[in-house]
């Protein structure tokens, strides 16, 4: 009996935990015992879910527990993207084991820089994506790296076909949040210029109020539906038309199930060019690739008034996505790559270096999420007064998603919340973001807990937005 252990930093609704529950509940067999671990408590019904379909689960367990049952399998199948969990795990004295990582993020995005260090000591490394193995062969050169998209299977979306639903409507399913969706999203949308379209949001985040609010101020509130989380997919993807979805640039994703599943539904995806979804569409054949915003609103315009073209490229959609994203399809890959991984010794011993002794703990996590890209942090507390000051300044004018992002300035206050420098940065983004209470509280945090008050009251002075 093979055991293989899949190690997650958080069971949740995201599209990697859905693939690490596929891939472990679709190898299973007589010979082949899966277990997820959950580092942090699973979301929602997630751990049932796994349950459901036949794999144990292992949810938020002490870390002797979950040393322990690495130690006791034969394969550890890392899920990765970078969490101040994870981490954590990574730099103890792992028994003997062999690590295969599966890279869900494209890796070179602060703060999901994936250090190099993991991929040096995995056993094999699996990437989501061409995009995602890019950076692993830049990051560790000589590193083996192979590609298996993550797949969810098609429970969700079985059996969708359009709807009775009036008009030309286009959908958005994921996160709304501006980690993620464009900001520009209401302005491209109404740049197409098509009275008729309405444009339907399924997904919490933190920029759902803003988007509904820049409608309601544009007077074009009746043209957003925006549900909320859904528990189904199925009925929303049945009334869309297509499926518009415009992610930022920089955004950490790699290979996404949620287009995946809109293609397998017969949906045509609208992507735009250099936000990892393109390499998901085949532009003009299973979807529309557009090369900007403007490109996009016109994209919205051309099939608006071309039902065939909707139909030709929704068939053509369907086909790619039962063929390429099947789970079963993608079984006997992974069961090679077990077996490779088993013909090496187990290894023992921490996979990541601990951190920086000279920085509080949560500070030095977080600047090796960002791997320099982001220097006015480390800056901020490292150089002269002038400097400090400087670096303040553009932290608290930083772009948003080193801070809303898995991994980011609040995934890692929420971890150490008795880090002075933590609480000293969240402050300084906070008041450039316009809250300054919120901000002046940060502050005041960031002084209870040991920061040098002078200069704390430097950076407090510091020009925010609100």
């Amino acid at each position: 009996m093979r055991r293989v252990l899949h190690l997650v930093p958080q069971l949740g609704f995201g599209g990697a935990s859905r693939a690490a529950i596929t891939v472990a509940s679709t190898c299973m067999s007589d010979a082949e015992e899966h277990t997820v671990a959950s580092i942090r408590p699973s979301v929602g019904a997630m751990a049932s879910q796994a349950q459901h379909s036949g794999v144990q689960v292992l949810d938020g367990v002490p870390l002797p527990r979950l040393l322990e049952a690495i130690g006791a399998t034969d394969v550890t199948l890392v899920h990765l993207w970078n969490s101040p969990e994870l981490h954590e795990v990574l730099e103890c004295d792992l028994p003997p084991c062999r690590l295969l990582v599966w890279t869900h993020v494209a890796g070179h995005t602060p703060p999901q820089v994936l250090p190099p260090e993991i991929f040096a000591r995995a056993t094999e490394t699996v990437a989501t994506s061409e995009l995602a193995a890019d950076w692993v062969r830049i990051a560790s050169p000589g590193a083996p790296v192979r590609v298996i998209p993550p797949v969810g299977g098609w429970d969700r979306v079985q059996g969708v076909s359009r709807s009775a639903r009036a008009g030309f409507n286009l959908g958005y399913i994921g996160t709304v949040a501006f980690t993620r969706i464009s900001p520009r999203f209401v302005t491209m949308s109404l740049a197409a210029g098509v009275d008729e379209a309405r444009f339907i949001v399924c997904g919490d985040g933190s920029a759902a109020p803003i988007l509904r609010k820049e409608a309601e101020e544009r007077g074009v509130a009746e043209r957003f539906d925006f549900r909320g989380q859904l528990r189904g997919i199925g009925a929303a993807l049945a009334d869309f038309d297509l499926f518009g979805y415009p992610l930022r640039s920089g955004t950490s994703g790699s290979s996404d199930l949620s287009v995946k599943e809109a293609m397998y539904a017969g949906v045509p995806p609208v992507v735009l060019k250099g936000t990892a979804c393109d390499q998901l569409v085949e532009d003009g054949q299973t979807g529309i690739v557009a090369r900007d915003e403007a490109a996009y609103s016109r994209t919205i315009e051309r099939l608006h008034g071309d039902q065939d073209e909707r139909e030709r490229l929704a068939n053509n959609a369907r086909t790619h996505a039962t063929e390429e994203w099947t789970p079963s399809r993608w079984v006997p890959a992974w069961k090679r790559c077990f077996d490779r991984v088993m013909e090496h010794h187990p290894q023992s011993g921490p996979v990541l270096a601990p951190p920086d002794p000279d920085l509080t703990e949560g500070a030095a996590r977080f600047l090796r999420a960002l791997d320099g890209r982001a220097p006015e942090f480390e800056l901020s507390i490292h150089d002269s007064a002038a400097e400090a000051s400087a670096a303040a300044e553009r932290i608290s004018e930083c772009d948003p998603l080193l801070a809303y992002e898995d991994n980011g300035l609040f995934d890692h206050r929420r971890r150490y919340p008795a880090d002075p420098v933590l609480a000293l940065w969240t402050g300084l983004f906070l008041k450039g973001q316009g809250r300054p209470a919120l901000a002046a509280g940060e502050l005041a945090r960031a002084r209870r807990l040991g920061l040098d008050p002078t200069g704390v009251a430097a950076h407090a002075s510091v020009r925010g937005a609100g």
